[in-house]
């Protein structure tokens, strides 16, 4: 009889080793996989903001660069023949351009 005890003590005890370490590696994941997922979704995000700020950049880019050459087809290259008030315009829509070029530069972008 006092073999059969210690039998099941032991296998008890097997038990709850096997319980002990299974509950131990269910809370480790439970605890580190959101984290990981939730830079992963992070790193994402971020690059998806990104990829938009510069496409918002390149549709800026190209509508300043129509109203540039809407200028030059009326006035001529470098606006030559502008009145006073394009001309400040055009001056500014280059300095836009310039501007949005080196940002594109530092995102990454085409430009």
């Amino acid at each position: 009889m006092n073999g059969i005890s210690t039998w099941i003590k032991v296998v008890a005890a097997a038990v709850g080793l096997i319980i002990t370490v299974a509950g131990a590696m269910w809370g480790l994941e439970e605890h580190y996989t959101p984290r990981i997922i939730h830079e992963e979704l992070s790193t994402e995000v971020a690059y998806t903001k990104k990829q938009v700020y510069i496409m918002q950049l390149e549709q800026q880019l190209r509508r300043l660069w129509d109203r540039v050459w809407m200028l030059e087809d009326r006035f001529g290259l470098q606006c030559e023949n502008c009145p006073g008030e394009y001309f400040k315009e055009y001056n500014q829509l280059k300095f836009e351009i310039d501007r949005i070029n080196r940002e594109l530069e530092r995102c990454g972008g085409g430009g």
